[in-house]
């Protein structure tokens, strides 16, 4: 965890018993991030940091959600660290301002997103508080430089999506129109979410990655929790919602 977070503790559990939903996106803030998108003109980071925002927003703004869900922000680069870990969305929360730079340790990455999810997993079971199914967003534009990690980060999520203990969805940001590249990619990272294939979204469409996840996110906060066991999310296949864009 870096050291400039600050430790949110497990006050809001003792006071605040609302079943939770353990939300973490883990996202790419590697140097390519930084370069111009072609089809938008636009800099994936800066229009990714203005969906972590977007959504924090939305979530604190919410209030079928403001006292369940649980956000939590992982970046990699050619490091990787937990930017904030795992609290209700408050309005003094500070914004998300990423910058990129470095290389793609996806792989590591995603391992310490798995890691904080189960140690907040812990939590709500010490302290006795029922929670949904955790879910993991991954968000990149290019190829793991920690390829040969992989294949070991992709068995604890395949483990855990498919015992129902974790919903993991995968997105490749990008609108050159390489094809092939954008095939290599998604068929890399596809081992990782055996439920739900990598979604490509074309245009840096990130409003309709949010409205799929608030969605998703909406429909659990309604369901009936049974100690972390597996509750559905949002129909992603049902009408267009989880695919290319």
């Amino acid at each position: 965890m870096s050291e400039n977070n600050p430790y949110f503790g497990d006050d809001d559990l003792v006071t605040n018993t609302s079943n939770r939903v353990p939300f973490c996106v883990c996202v790419d803030i590697s140097g390519s991030m930084a370069k111009t998108d072609p089809t938008t003109g636009k800099k994936p980071i800066e229009e990714l940091n203005t969906f972590i925002n977007e959504l924090h927003k939305y979530i604190r703004e919410s209030n079928g959600l403001v006292d369940s869900v649980e956000f939590a922000i992982v970046t990699f680069n050619s490091e990787f660290q937990v930017v904030r870990d795992f609290a209700l969305c408050k309005e003094e929360d500070p914004e998300v301002n990423l910058e990129a730079r470095g290389g793609t340790a996806l792989a590591h990455g995603v391992n310490l997103a798995l890691d904080i999810l189960e140690q907040r997993k812990l939590d709500f079971k010490n302290n006795h508080v029922d929670y949904f199914q955790p879910v993991l967003v991954l968000v990149t534009d290019g190829k793991p430089g920690d390829q040969e990690d992989l294949p070991a980060t992709a068995q604890r999520t395949s483990e855990a999506a498919n015992n129902g203990k974790l919903a993991i969805f995968p997105v490749v940001i990008g609108s050159d129109n390489d094809e092939a590249k954008w095939r290599e990619i998604t068929n890399i990272l596809s081992p990782l979410s055996p439920k739900h294939a990598p979604m490509h979204l074309r245009g840096l469409q990130f409003d309709q990655l949010m409205d799929f996840l608030v969605k998703s996110m909406e429909q659990l906060v309604i369901s009936n929790p049974d100690d972390g066991k597996p509750v559905a999310t949002a129909d992603p296949d049902a009408g267009g919602g989880w695919g290319t864009w």
